[in-house]
């Protein structure tokens, strides 16, 4: 009996151990084991969000959400005045932070989800100024300035609404357009299908004869002849300096032949007057030297013809009797 006894004894400590110890480690894994400092954000939507969830300060985790309420109307007349309250749901998001990480006061706070399958987290950032809209305070407990963060389903959604009209359009032009494409690449394969073999043909040729050239352009370049071209190259160096040197010469003579002319420019007109008077007269009277030479022509014509007829004239003989006077004589 006794020794039943012992056993529940020894059970029911068991038990209690083990439940003092969940207790524990729930409060640890919770937060409470360490002093907090508690928060509030205010956002139009805390998709992803729960009791629980981490709170980063530049991606380092610092705290988690307590709780998640609607803001009431009183809590919004006092945030964002009377005009608001008949405004877009808010939300109420309360998250301690540890005490050791004070937020500076300005500090945003971001929902973000690092991944498409990643838990929401809110990530609390430094801005360049501190954040005046929000009032500091809320209940005593102070309020950090918010930003509504688009999810990425959200920002999705975004995409998709502002590409579906593009899309809209972009049918409507292929619509229009594609099918006349087709219809003219249909055309073209057809015509390439006919013109194409000729084409591979001359380009087979044309490989064929550039193969043939470059056999020639390597027998021309091969040792001997690659001699006899360094040998014409230097003649043909040779044969430029010497066309150097003539093109100076020339250049020399031009010189002197203008200096030539520059020093003997009043010989040189005085020589074509002189040659200009003569010209005129020879066109005065070269009608006169025609007649004249016209009748020494006629007359040498006739010394020859004579000299023809009896050679004996050069000796001092007389003229021959005329054979065809005589025969009309005789008749």
């Amino acid at each position: 009996m006794n020794g039943s006894k012992i056993n529940y004894v020894v059970v029911g400590a068991f038990v209690v151990a083990v439940l003092a110890g969940l207790i524990v480690s729930l409060v640890w894994l919770k937060g409470w084991t360490s002093n907090t400092i508690a928060y509030i954000a205010i956002f139009r939507n805390v998709s992803g969000l729960t009791a629980g969830t981490n709170v980063l300060y530049e991606g380092f985790p610092v705290g988690q959400v307590t709780a998640l309420n609607r803001l009431d109307r009183e809590d919004t007349s006092a945030l964002f005045g009377e005009s608001e309250t008949d405004g877009p749901v808010r939300f109420r998001v309360e998250f301690e932070v540890k005490s050791d990480w004070s937020l500076p006061a300005n500090c945003e706070a971001h929902i973000v989800a690092n991944g498409l399958l990643a838990a929401s987290v809110i990530s609390i950032i430094e801005t360049e100024g501190a954040t005046e809209d929000t009032p500091r305070e809320l209940d005593g407990v102070r309020v950090i300035a918010s930003q509504d963060s688009q999810t990425l389903w959200r920002k999705a959604e975004t995409l998709v609404d502002t590409v579906a009209p593009l899309t809209a359009v972009l049918e409507e032009i292929l619509r229009g357009s594609v099918k006349p494409t087709f219809d003219e690449l249909k055309q073209l394969a057809v015509f390439m299908q006919g013109e194409l073999p000729p084409i591979v043909d001359q380009i087979k040729t044309f490989t064929t004869t550039l193969g043939d050239t470059a056999e020639e352009v390597k027998k021309l370049t091969s040792t001997e002849n690659r001699q006899y071209i360094e040998q014409m190259l230097g003649n043909m160096n040779v044969a430029s300096s010497g066309l150097v040197s003539l093109t100076n010469k020339l250049d020399g003579l031009a010189t002197s032949l203008d200096a030539l002319v520059g020093s003997n420019r009043a010989d040189v007109d005085r020589s074509i007057d002189s040659l200009r008077y003569v010209l005129d007269a020879i066109a005065r009277d070269i009608d006169s030297i025609n007649r004249n030479i016209e009748g020494t022509a006629r007359n040498m014509n006739e010394f020859s013809r004579q000299i023809r007829q009896n050679p004996g004239l050069l000796l001092g003989g007389s003229t021959p009797p005329d054979a065809a006077r005589h025969r009309d004589r005789t008749r």
